[in-house]
């Protein structure tokens, strides 16, 4: 956890931008969710790729290791970014989790950093 003004709340979750496998994880186990509902779920994000970085910059799993998205080094952006991981059915069990994860493939070094602003999940239908 890290300060930042410009952030919500004022702090983000910075990534360890030199290590390649899984950096980050959010564990959404007191997350409200309506069983059988379904749900969109969006990520807030602000990096630094290394000048002429290639690849991708970070992938974010879902807690059943699917990749949700995939993020080129190059739309990484120093401006503050929703990124869209796409819906998904709430389940009894719920205990969803969101990963980041393989840091810069395509390119050793490719991302400087990564900082997290939070996760939204907004229900689209039952």
């Amino acid at each position: 956890e890290t300060v930042d003004p410009t952030a919500t709340g004022g702090k983000v979750a910075a990534v360890n931008c030199e290590f390649p496998k899984c950096v980050l994880s959010f564990r959404l186990r007191n997350v409200a969710l309506d069983a059988g509902a379904q749900y969109a779920a969006r990520i807030r994000v602000r990096g630094e790729a290394t000048p002429g970085a290639r690849g991708e910059a970070f992938a974010v799993l879902s807690a059943d290791g699917e990749e949700c998205l995939s993020v080129p080094a190059a739309d990484l952006s120093s401006a503050w970014k929703w990124h869209d991981l796409g819906t998904f059915t709430a389940s009894e069990k719920g205990g969803y989790e969101v990963r980041v994860s393989r840091l810069a493939k395509g390119g050793e070094g490719a991302v400087r950093s990564l900082c997290i602003d939070g996760v939204e999940i907004t229900r689209v239908r039952r």
